[in-house]
């Protein structure tokens, strides 16, 4: 096992993560969402499994995000200039993003809809 070549992945995986925070505005959001869930998640006090489908679910999402930043990039990369094939991937790239972020809506309200009846 070559330990310098495993730090540096982790260190280019950060990069990239870093490139998301500063580039990628919708990232920046969904991470900010992420932070205020999981901070009513111990507000609230959800049970233990409720918190680990919520950790899981903000996970995928973000990672969807990436995925989806990256179809981008290299779709530019391909195709600098508009191209209606290029824009359909784009549109789908968007749309499993937009389709978990759904889906972690609908899991959310679940999760969070009882406890937040009692402190009402």
């Amino acid at each position: 096992m070559n330990l310098k070549k495993l730090f540096n992945s982790f260190k280019y995986a950060l990069c990239g993560i870093k490139t998301a925070l500063k580039e990628e505005q919708t990232f920046r959001l969904e991470l900010l969402i992420a932070i205020l869930v999981i901070a009513m998640s111990f507000y609230l006090n959800i049970q233990t499994i409720e918190k680990i489908i919520i950790s899981i679910t903000i996970f995928l999402v973000l990672s969807l995000e990436l995925v989806n930043s990256l179809i981008e990039r290299i779709s530019d990369i391909i195709c600098p200039s508009l191209d209606k094939r290029i824009k359909k991937i784009k549109d789908i790239g968007g749309g499993i993003v937009l389709f978990s972020c759904f889906i972690a809506a609908v899991i959310g309200i679940i999760i969070f809809l009882p406890y937040l009846l009692k402190v009402l």
